[in-house]
Parts: C-alpha cells; structure tokens; sequence
C-alpha cells in the first residue's frame, strides 16, 4: 500500500466513525486531509475513476509497529468527508479485519481500543498502487508486470492476490512495509451473502443482526436518521457495538452499500422510515443494481400499501417492495453445546418466522432459509394482514391480562385469582406471568400496533370488513395506560426495576391510575 499522509493522533472516534484527527497541533475533521490529497494523487496517476482508500490504525504506545504487527489493524474507509457529502468531514471505517488480526490479545486489544466507546491511538492513510502496463513509469507509484495466473509481479517480489505497494516520493508519504489482502476470497463472500442494512438495531432489529453475522452476513446501519450527526441513545450504541453491525453515518451511504434493506422500527416510525430511504435514493445516481426494501414492521394492510406507494414512482432505483413481517421474539443464539446445524440457523435457540409478500420474492436461499422467510402471497398486504391476526392473539392476550391482574390487585383478590388459575387453568397462569413481564419495555410500541391491528379488522374492501373499530382500541388504551401514566412506561429490556412478575406489574398500575386520577 502506498501512505499518503504521516500517522496522526486519534483526537474523537465512535464505533467505526473516525471524526477528528491531530494536524499541526489541532483536531481537524478526519476526511480533511485526504480531500486535500487524493485529488491530486489522481491527477498525478492520469487515470479514470477514483481509487480505494483504507486506514491503518496503531493502539496508543504502537506508533512505530509495522502492518502485521500486534494491535495494527487496517480498515478500508467505506464513506464520508465534507466534499464527498453532507457528514461533516467524518469517515465510516470497515470494521472487517482486513490486515493485523493476529492472536487472541489482538483481537482483545482492537475491541478495546476501536469498539469501545472511543476510538484511541493513531491513523495512518493509505491507498492501493496504480500497477501500470511493464516499461511505463508514474512517479510516485511503484510499477509493476502482470505475471500468468493473475499473479502480480513489483521488483521482483511475487503476490499471488491483492493489493500491495511501496511509498516512494508522495508528498507526506512515509514508508510502511509491503502486505497483501486476500480480496479474492472477501469477494466471493460477498457474492454468497448480500449486504443486508438494517434499520433499526432495537430488540429485534439487533437480534436478526447477530444471526446474520453470525452466519457471514454484513449488517449495515446508520443509526442517526437523517441528522447527519451522531446523536444516537447510549442503548442503541451499545447494542450497535455488541452485534458488530457497520455504523455508517448516513442515508445515503446506507441504500448505497445495501443490496436489502430490513425497517424494523415501532409500527408508529414505519412510514417515516419508508420515506427516509425515498428521500436517500432521490439524492443519488441512479443506482445499478436492484435495491430490496422489506417493511418488516406491526402495520395495518392498508398502512402498508401506502408505504408501497412512495416507491412506485422512483425512477433513480430499481427498488423491490416485500411487505414483510415478524412473528415472534428477538432470534437467540445457540447453547453452549448445541451441535453444529447442516442448514442454516438451525442450530440457533430459537429464530421468528419473516412471512413477507409482494411482486417479487427475494433471490436469495441462504437468507431466506436463515431467516425463516416464506414469501406467502404476491398481494403487497398479505404479510401484514397475517401479522395483524396472529399480533390479536398474542398482544390481544396481554393487554387482557394487564388489565385483569390489575383490577384483581384493586379489588383485593389477586392471590385469589393466581390460585385458582393455578388449580383450573395452569397454562392460562403461565402465559399470563410471561405476557405481563414482558410487556412493560414495549408498551409504548405496542399502543400503535393496536390501532393498526383495530384498523385492519374494522377495515373495509380488502381488510377485515367487521366496520366498527372496537375491542383492540381498548387494548391500545391499555398499553397507553401502562405506557404514559405509570413507572412501567421506564422499564428498558435486559435492566428491569418494576414489573418483574404479574402481582408488580398490576401494583404498578393501580398506583398509575391512582395518580391520574388525582390530576384529573
């Protein structure tokens, strides 16, 4: 590889996102440098196109190691940088190892040092060499013969694949020594397995991020929206951080480095999602590969032709709707000693069905075997449809039962209630513990998906037809209730302080109800 600019001092990092270097002493916006310099590194080569860029990071107190020494990594810069966008001079690094993952304590040290909270240590830029045809000369560039096989010869050393090079006299290039990246086999990675962007990385969405990653998937987000700023929860950092999903700073850089898109948000934000996407494809060239966009969210059959619609009249992208959606919890990983799966994911603790539907069904079995996609019908709404009914059922459940163990908590007879339960009916106590405990965190999600689910029965044409909207508007309310006027409405998955079994969740209640209506 070829440096061309001298190792600089990480001032501020987050994730994969480098956003300040030191240069003369300050911090400057990391893109800075190299939008000074690649302009003229092109116009020096005299050739078309632009050329790929990576990073070599060294930890702190590694200044002087070499590439494939220990704790030097090197990332293929993917997007960002003032001129080349709207981010505000920040670079998306690759987080896939490309070069210096050596032994454990490697691996120990680029978790610490570039997954963690900030990124430390030094920067060096580096680009692949222009290997001109034998007898040409370019200055600045090593030149070198194109051998039989594909092999590439430079002064003599052979390299069967890759990029390689040597610094030679780039204004504030300094050396580093020769290396090769096996990108033979990163490609036909990637033809196996598309990139898969996945918007957003809450319970669910990050649960499906671990099961594609686990099984040789790249999982790209941007977890800012359309704010081109990092302003994402601490919560959504961490989980980002623990699937190993790509964080990239922005829309565009997510519909450009996606082959499917996955919109796993609060059926509330599904539409605003949807339209996100549009506005990004809009700001780009046309692309020249199909998009898929699969609407995975809690929506009504008719919310969701409606999301359809704003892509029907997109001309920059060949963008393929799948109404898709979920059916059951967050996929978990497998047990320590589960045996090793033939098919994909099936070793996996548990994985949801993903029925989807619309025109075109995705083109890829590994990923739909992985996760459990049955494309059911070629009507834009059947998928949602089936999540609405079978949602009825399961939601529909838990909001009788928040309500029931309530009331019984008020009238004194709650332990009455569980004991009989416990005498007649024991799986009918069982799921009503489970459907209460897990309820509490997504509360406020599901409000939403109970208007949507009311709308899909009441709905004429091709909805449910039954006219009046009633019994899931009271179940809405009832998520409202826990959601808006009680301590539950705080709870987060995986740190729970209330709720943690049916008799606190109907205490936590009552004293909501109490309180709302001294205020009335």
């Amino acid at each position: 590889m070829i440096p061309i600019t001298p190792p600089r001092r990480i001032v501020e990092g987050l994730g994969n996102i480098l956003t300040l270097v030191e240069r003369n002493g300050k911090g400057e916006p990391a893109s800075k440098e190299l939008e000074e310099v690649i302009p003229k590194l092109l116009q020096q080569r005299a050739t078309p196109g632009g050329t790929s860029v990576w990073a070599v990071l060294r930890p702190e107190g590694g200044e002087e190691r070499r590439v494939g020494e220990r704790g030097v990594q090197v990332r293929k810069v993917l997007s960002g940088g003032g001129g080349w966008g709207k981010k505000m001079g920040l670079l998306s690094l690759d987080p896939d190892v490309e070069v210096g993952l050596g032994e454990e304590e490697d691996i120990e040290l680029f978790a610490r040092d570039f997954m963690g909270k900030g990124m430390t240590g030094s920067v060096q830029f580096v680009v692949e060499p222009w290997v001109a045809h034998e007898g040409r000369e370019e200055k600045g560039v090593v030149v070198g013969t194109q051998a039989e096989g594909g092999e590439v010869v430079v002064e003599g050393i052979h390299i069967q694949k890759g990029v390689f090079g040597v610094c030679l006299d780039i204004d504030g290039a300094l050396d580093i020594n020769l290396i090769s990246l096996d990108m033979a086999d990163s490609a036909a990675n990637d033809t196996a397995r598309p990139t898969v962007g996945i918007i957003s990385l809450g319970d669910m969405g990050s649960g499906l991020a671990r099961l594609l990653i686990a099984h040789g998937y790249t999982v790209v987000t941007n977890l800012t929206g359309r704010r081109h700023v990092l302003f994402p929860g601490e919560d959504t950092l961490t989980r980002a951080r623990e699937t190993g999903a790509v964080l990239l700073p922005s829309d565009t850089d997510l519909v450009t480095r996606s082959e499917i898109i996955l919109s796993v948000v609060p059926p509330r934000d599904a539409y605003d999602t949807a339209l996100r996407i549009v506005t990004a494809l809009t700001d780009l060239p046309p692309l020249t590969r199909p998009l898929y966009f699969a609407d995975m969210n809690a929506t009504s059959p008719r919310t969701v032709r409606g999301i359809y619609s704003l892509f029907t009249p997109l001309t920059q992208a060949d963008v393929r709707f799948l109404d898709g959606s979920i059916l059951g919890g967050p996929p978990l990983p497998p047990l320590p000693d589960a045996p090793k799966s033939l098919s994909p994911g099936e070793d996996w603790s548990f994985r949801p069905l993903l029925p989807t539907s619309g025109p075109t069904p995705l083109p890829y079995p590994h990923l739909t075997t992985l996760l459990r996609m049955r494309h059911i019908s070629p009507d834009v709404g059947a998928a949602s449809g089936l999540k609405m009914c079978f949602a009825s059922l399961s939601k529909g459940f838990t909001a009788i039962a928040v309500q029931t163990v309530a009331t019984a908590k008020r009238l004194g007879v709650f332990t009455d209630l569980t004991d009989a339960l416990r005498e007649l009916t024991p799986a009918n106590l069982e799921r009503t513990e489970k459907a209460v405990f897990s309820m509490a965190p997504k509360a406020y999600r599901w409000v939403r998906e109970m208007e949507e689910i009311s709308a899909t029965h009441a709905g004429e044409g091709e909805d449910g037809g039954w006219g009046e909207e009633f019994i899931f508007r009271g179940a809405a309310e009832v998520f409202r209730t826990v959601a808006e006027d009680t301590v539950l409405g705080q709870e987060k998955i995986g740190k729970r302080d209330r709720g943690k079994n049916a008799e606190d969740v109907a205490e936590a209640v009552v004293e909501g109800l109490k309180k709302r209506r001294k205020t009335e």
